[in-house]
């Protein structure tokens, strides 16, 4: 707590200091490229193209050149940079975002509380979000407090937007890199991308890129040269003479098997048939294949597994987007239809899962396969005004339809359980019904079929008004209205006493999303004052997993309003900027992913409030020095007692006061970069430092799981340091990198939902050259 007060009081220091410092003189942005000034940045994020100094909002823009520079290759790479933005990491293909604390917990379920764009093009997702690469971006946007306007359901937390370049008719232009490193306690790994921008014509041009990662593992597989003994008969009270005692066999050891290979493209096509008129077509495929999770058996020790089966993760995602934009001379009128497709395969060890009996029965060389089924088509127009005048507006249209499945199997890979049963069967009535139930193979336990199909459409609208040279208001609104179908179907018998049932669930709700904003810029300076009050929400939604109770079978959703005071400045004649942002949130209806039984659901928690702060501080003392700070600070608690919290059935009672979980109370990294001339040629010197705080996995240490096991872990904080040299020969770039130098081992997630203790761990340190050209 004391190192979270100093944080606290230096963040709200420095967010004073940005609102009085004096501004020496104003700053030209047409000059912000010279020598030794900080280059402007001009982003989308209010759905018009402004520099970052100039909207009133928190808003981080990572260019391409600077995901270059510290190596990002997905958003792994780059999100503790971000103030106040966290993951729960459950490993490749198991991450979901968080921004400003507001999180779904460590499970997730439910409906995004950030929402991901890549260009307009909507691609959150139910569950986990998709790990794109970020090779070859103009930049990414991350916009911070709920963006209930203009982007309305999921956006909860904030907005990350992925804005790809686009294809230009200018000139050929081409490029290619290779990567080649090697991991601490792993192998080694390697990865080459690709672009390639061809012109067709004077108003048409092509955009290609491919890339592939190939990443070797790091945790090892304990062997177990005696195997597994399980008693059958002993566990469920049988007479001696009908026990049958079996045995998995040895257990074979295996060094880093999780390992990963991600393959991927994205082509382009831009036509522009008149100078007002604009057609983007674009389409992503990537295919991840992830031989097993960066998931350790805490019993067993660090970097160290004993689960018998690989748990495999195999990831493919389609993305195609059609975008118009016609320049009306007064407005832009812009279409955006979008498709989005994954598909996604989780193959779960779960021979550590018991039986419903009164003692646990371990199902040895069982595993739980999940096929996830995601497709969405969106569709969406807006306008926006082009006017010079003291009105600014943007209206818009929306509408979502998803159809989504999932079909889960529990396997018994070795037929243990099978055979156990036949025993049973025999011993106890004499004979062996053959098959003593309907199956769809022999080694089948279970299997469960389910859709998600979901409705939804919006109206939106924001303002921007300018009262006088110098105060701008904003109003904005977003009306929504959505339904959701939820069915499951057991399309084999219940034979291991889970208790499960068919049904259909639905869910709907309607309702407006307001924002309300001032700013203050005065002419001439550089600097910017402002005070918002935006509210967002996310849809609600049923629960469908075996054992919930029947009032949590359906929830509702959740709103929030956050209300912020944030100042942007430009100092030192364009060699310094500060930009911050204190914050309150008020949070009604929480959704949170809570343990019932062995299963986990979708509950409404109570009320909320959250405060924080975000600093941002860029400086540029001389052209060969480009430096960095950011620190988030968020400290998140409930504000009334949980539904439930006093009953002693309860298995994560909530109270007041509570911290809420799944997100850190701190965050903050320091770069600094050294460009000097290295034999003639340039080159470059560079560290990035980043922190991030403890969080927590459930609000106190009375959560429980099945079988009366605590669920409550506090993770612990931690430190990466990556380093990068760098020289540019004409064409060519050289660059070595070490990436996690210090060998940190950060506990990113631990949890134990499938009955045994899991540790999700970042790669260990990583060594390597990257060589680029230009063609």
């Amino acid at each position: 707590m004391r190192t979270h007060k100093h944080w606290c009081s230096g963040a709200f220091s420095l967010t004073a200091m940005a609102l009085v410092f004096p501004v020496p003189s104003a700053y030209a942005q047409d000059d912000a490229t010279e020598p030794g000034l900080i280059e402007e940045v001009v982003v989308t994020a209010t759905r018009r193209a402004a520099s970052v100094q100039d909207i009133s909002l928190s808003v981080t823009a990572v260019t391409g050149a600077q995901l270059e520079n510290i190596g990002a290759d997905n958003i792994q790479d780059y999100y503790r940079i971000i103030p106040n933005m966290a993951v729960v990491d459950r490993g490749p293909g198991g991450r979901q975002y968080s921004i400003r604390g507001i999180s779904s917990g460590i499970v997730s379920q439910g409906a995004a509380t950030v929402g991901v764009y890549i260009d307009e093009m909507p691609i959150s997702a139910t569950g986990f979000q998709p790990d794109l690469s970020v090779y070859d971006l103009e930049r990414v946007e991350v916009l911070r407090g709920p963006q209930g306007t203009l982007f309305g359901e999921g956006s909860l937390g904030g907005t990350v937007r992925m804005i790809t370049p686009s294809p230009s008719t200018e000139g050929f232009d081409a490029d290619i890199s290779l990567d080649f490193s090697s991991t601490s306690e792993g192998g080694n790994n390697s990865a080459v991308n690709g672009m390639v921008n061809l012109p067709l014509s004077d108003n048409a041009a092509l955009r290609f890129i491919g890339y592939y990662r190939d990443l070797d593992g790091f945790i090892d597989r304990v062997p177990n040269p005696v195997g597994i003994d399980f008693d059958f008969g002993a566990a469920i009270g049988a007479p001696g003479a009908f026990q049958p005692l079996l045995n998995t066999g040895p257990i074979s050891g295996e060094e880093d098997i999780n390992g990963e290979q991600t393959t991927g493209g994205r082509l382009s096509l831009l036509w522009m048939p008149t100078d007002d008129l604009e057609v983007k077509l674009s389409y992503l495929d990537q295919q991840s294949e992830f031989d097993g999770r960066n998931v350790e058996n805490a019993a067993l020790g660090e970097l160290e597994s004993n689960f018998i089966l690989d748990e495999r993760v195999d990831d493919d995602l389609d993305l195609t987007n059609l975008t118009i934009t016609y320049d009306l001379g007064w407005a832009s009128l812009l279409s955006s239809t979008s498709v989005y497709d994954r598909e996604r395969t989780i193959v779960a060890d779960t021979n550590f899962l018991g039986l419903s009996l009164p003692i646990p029965v371990q199902l040895a060389g069982t595993a739980t396969v999940t096929t996830e089924l995601q497709d969405q088509v969106s569709q969406e127009l807006r306008l926006t005004s082009s006017s010079d005048g003291r009105v600014n507006w943007t209206v818009g249209a929306f509408y979502l339809d998803k159809d989504n499945g999932f079909e889960q199997i529990v396997v018994d890979e070795f037929d243990y359980f099978v055979n156990w049963t036949n025993i049973f069967f025999e011993s106890i009535v004499g004979f062996f019904p053959s098959p003593p139930f309907p199956i769809t193979s022999p080694n089948q336990i279970l299997d469960q079929t389910g859709s998600n199909e979901e409705t939804q459409f919006a109206f939106y609208g924001e303002v921007d008004y300018q009262l006088n040279d110098a105060w701008t208001a904003t109003v904005g609104a977003r009306y929504y209205d959505y339904e959701k179908t939820d069915s499951i179907v057991n399309n084999d018998i219940n034979i291991v006493g889970l208790g499960l049932s068919d049904g259909t669930f639905d869910a709907d709700d309607s309702g407006t999303n307001l924002k309300f904003g001032l700013s203050y810029n005065p002419p001439e300076t550089d600097w910017l004052v402002y005070a918002s009050a935006s509210e967002g929400f996310r849809i609600g939604g049923t629960n469908q997993a075996p054992g919930i109770p029947e009032e949590n079978v359906t929830y509702g959703p959740d709103s929030l309003w956050n209300y912020e005071f944030g100042a942007k400045a430009t100092l030192a004649d364009g060699r310094l900027q500060i930009n911050s942002a204190l914050y309150y949130v008020d949070w009604s209806d929480i959704q949170l992913s809570l343990p019932f039984g062995f299963s986990f659901a979708v509950a409404n928690a109570g009320e909320a409030r959250i405060i924080g702060a975000e600093i941002e501080v860029v400086a540029r003392p001389t052209e060969n020095w480009d430096l960095a700070f950011a620190i988030g600070v968020n400290d998140g608690e409930l504000t009334e007692d949980a539904p439930g919290a006093d009953n002693p059935a309860n298995p994560n009672p909530g109270f007041d006061g509570d911290r809420l979980p799944g997100t850190p109370d701190i965050n903050a990294s320091i770069s600094a970069q050294r460009n000097f001339t290295l034999a003639g040629n340039d080159a470059f010197l560079r560290f990035d430092y980043t922190y991030t705080g403890d969080s927590t996995t459930t609000f106190n240490e009375s959560s429980v799981r099945g079988g009366g096991e605590s669920s409550f872990f506090e993770l612990d904080s931690y430190s990466l340091l990556n380093l990068r040299f760098g020289v540019d020969f004409d064409r060519w770039r050289g660059t070595i990198f070490v990436d996690n130098a210090t060998d940190e081992l950060a506990e990113l997630l631990t949890d134990n939902a499938a009955f045994v203790t899991r540790t999700t761990r970042n790669r260990p340190r990583t060594v390597g050259v990257k060589l680029q050209y230009d063609f």
